[in-house]
């Protein structure tokens, strides 16, 4: 079938579509359905999965205050009030990390500035380990030349 004859085709399903759905109604009353009653309210959460908390869940529970103690935790916690909890207890530890790493910082920078002020600099300590390291070699060479000597 080329394109179209499925033109037509799909064209023709749609015109007769439309003329059988109103032709179904004529004629026949209206009956309006009557409105049910609303179901009666229960108590349960139908639907929603639950997580059973172990210590480190609890312990996060109770850091995002969603409970007071872990006591008060109960046996199934909701799992979208645990995955909040979650989320705010990982951004506090995500800001006490930025807070005590600023410290550590400036803590670098104040004991760097003592450092130098004491004269003790990383250029002096690289300049005295090779001289260190050009006397060790110098003994051990010493010490090769005097065996050689003695043989």
């Amino acid at each position: 079938m080329n394109k179209i004859g499925r033109l037509l085709h799909f064209a023709r399903l749609r015109s007769s579509k439309l003329h059988t759905s109103a032709n179904r109604f004529e004629g026949k009353p209206v009956v309006p359905k009557p409105t049910p009653e609303a179901p009666p309210v229960v108590d349960t959460d139908i639907g929603k999965s639950f997580l059973t908390p172990n210590a480190m869940d609890k312990l996060i529970l109770v850091w995002a205050k969603k409970y007071k103690s872990k006591a008060e935790i109960p046996n199934l916690v909701p799992t979208n009030i645990y995955n909040h909890a979650r989320n705010v207890a990982r951004i506090k530890l995500a800001n006490y990390t930025i807070v005590a790493v600023i410290f550590g910082c400036i803590y670098a920078v104040y004991s760097g500035k003592q450092e130098q002020k004491l004269g003790n600099t990383l250029q002096k300590r690289t300049l005295d380990w090779h001289e260190e390291l050009r006397k060790e070699h110098e003994r051990e060479m010493q010490e090769k030349a005097a065996l050689a000597n003695k043989k």
